[in-house]
């Protein structure tokens, strides 16, 4: 069944066979179908689904001796979406976070290197505070 999806997605050329064995999928024509709706389908994922490698796409098309699914993540729409925050070197923000998120949303997944920044940042909020206000009181002092 996944094979003939898959012929009917990703056509063979003419008077070839999509897939000479188990472990191999043949030669491919897109433009065969590119105006049925399986075609219309593959466009769909070519020109509207945010892949995960999209700033380093081939530009002329699909990528030579590429696959859809191999080593990518793909999101759907705003659902598991994760806001994007551009951050100067003072750590100042440059693009402000969405701020009105869905409610219904999840919260994202933190990565093993955001989780422990923000465990660093906790940790060292009370003495950064500590030395602040004891900054200001030498300044009162003077």
């Amino acid at each position: 069944a996944g094979r003939s999806r898959v012929s009917r997605l990703f056509p063979a050329p003419y008077l070839e066979t999509n897939h000479p064995d188990e472990h191999r999928r043949g030669e491919v024509a897109e433009h065969r179908n590119a105006h049925r709706p399986e075609g219309l389908l593959r466009a769909l994922f070519d020109d509207q689904v945010h892949d995960s490698r999209a700033w380093f796409f081939y530009d002329l098309g699909r990528e030579l001796g590429g696959s859809y699914f191999a080593e990518r993540m793909l999101f759907f729409g705003e659902r598991g979406r994760r806001e994007l925050v551009l951050y100067r070197e003072d750590n100042g923000q440059m693009i402000a976070v969405n701020p009105d998120p869905r409610p219904d949303a999840n919260p994202p997944v933190l990565t093993e290197a955001e989780r422990i920044a923000r465990l660093q940042q906790a940790v060292m909020a009370p003495f950064n505070a500590f030395y602040a206000a004891r900054e200001e009181g030498k300044d009162e002092q003077s």
